[in-house]
């Protein structure tokens, strides 16, 4: 089941926890003013022992380069744990 994450103007951060794996389910705007709380949603997992992560963005509109930079951030350390992300559905819209 879905729980949600975060809830705000322009975005919603769905997830479930599937195998260990963590879904992420992101819709609408991932702008500098609210990246933060995916940040939390991270941290938070990644303290509960969680190392991989699907991140789907079919619904996903629009990503600022923090948001990018935070991914990339969190695929360098998840690497040496022996974890990942994989994002699925990135559309060629998403500016």
């Amino acid at each position: 089941m879905r729980r949600l994450y975060y809830k705000g103007e322009n975005l919603y951060i769905k997830g479930e926890k599937r195998d260990g794996i963590l879904i992420l389910y992101l819709e609408g705007v991932l702008d500098a003013h609210v990246y933060h709380h995916l940040e939390e949603i991270f941290e938070r997992a990644i303290k509960e022992g969680t190392t991989k992560f699907i991140i789907e963005c079919s619904k996903l509109q629009y990503i600022c380069s923090a948001a990018v930079g935070l991914f990339i951030g969190y695929i360098g350390g998840l690497k040496e744990k022996e974890g990942k992300i994989i994002f699925v559905g990135v559309s060629d819209n998403v500016e």
